[in-house]
């Protein structure tokens, strides 16, 4: 590590989104519905934030994947030993991602799910 390696310090402002634009909820991240925000300050060592979907007991359309969207923004500290330059993105980064995730019932569940609703 370089002698600014300790000293290098950013803030990742992220959104992620499941089923952006749909009307109907089909996932939510635990309290916050279908958006979740937030801010994640780290230095130099790599960081993980995991973050649980939850889906109805019976969900509706189970063919289609749910999407995930992620946004973020990096926002670098000024580092003062070397004249408050500041960690940034690459030029080419794009801040905008986005992912599906399947839904697969299995076999018993959906007997047991539609013996549920008789």
């Amino acid at each position: 590590m370089d002698s600014l390696g300790d000293r290098i310090s950013s803030t990742i402002q992220y959104s992620l989104a499941l089923d952006p634009g749909r009307t109907k909820i089909r996932a939510a991240f635990d309290s916050t519905g279908p958006v979740l925000s937030r801010e994640l300050r780290f230095d130099i060592e790599k960081k993980c934030e995991k973050h649980q979907i939850k889906l109805p007991l019976c969900p509706e359309d189970t063919v289609t994947p749910i999407t995930l969207r992620l946004n973020y923004t990096l926002t670098g500290e000024p580092i003062a030993a070397a004249g408050d330059l500041r960690s940034i993105l690459s030029e080419d980064s794009v801040p905008v991602s986005a992912g599906s995730v399947r839904c697969q019932i299995q076999a018993p569940m959906v007997g047991l799910l539609q013996g549920s609703n008789q």
